[in-house]
């Protein structure tokens, strides 16, 4: 018996930064209690991530009638596998032992107008892997997000 799951969902490279005390005012300043560091995060890929472990650890080797069971979960998501947060993603995928299928359109502007991406933007002119700083302050996350290419 052959098991294969598809989720479809959202990829961001996580940029995590401790605060040592409140959110600074507008305009503040604040401390953080250890460096900064990047993780492979987004709900989607939370989720592909955990499934594919579960299925490793619960789903048998052997059926009733002595077939092999196998499993596979597939993510599919939207990043810039040529910029250092889609690598960061894809490794993630591959250390996890799940199959990323990204669904970019090469050059195609994002469903998300309004946004200056000039900055980030390759020398190819590709967009970048949606990223997101998450800002802990007291146990308390808070978010602020690049759709990028998504």
């Amino acid at each position: 018996m052959h098991l294969s799951i598809n989720i479809i969902g959202d990829a961001f490279a996580d940029i995590y930064c401790y605060l040592e005390a409140d959110m600074p005012p507008q305009g503040g300043d604040a401390r953080l209690l250890q460096p900064m560091h990047k993780v492979a995060g987004g709900s989607g890929l939370n989720t592909a991530t955990h499934l594919s472990s579960l299925l490793g650890h619960f789903w048998t080797n052997k059926s009733r009638d002595d077939n092999l069971c196998t499993s596979k979960v597939n993510f599919q998501t939207v990043i810039n596998e040529n910029d250092d947060y889609g690598k960061m993603i894809a490794s993630h995928c591959s250390q996890h032992k799940f199959k990323l299928i990204n669904r970019r359109v090469s050059n195609h502007p994002s469903c998300y107008f309004g946004t200056d991406e000039g900055a980030l933007q390759s020398q190819k002119g590709d967009k970048s892997t949606g990223h997101c700083a998450v800002i802990v302050s007291k146990g308390d996350r808070s978010f602020m997000t690049h759709l990028g290419c998504m």
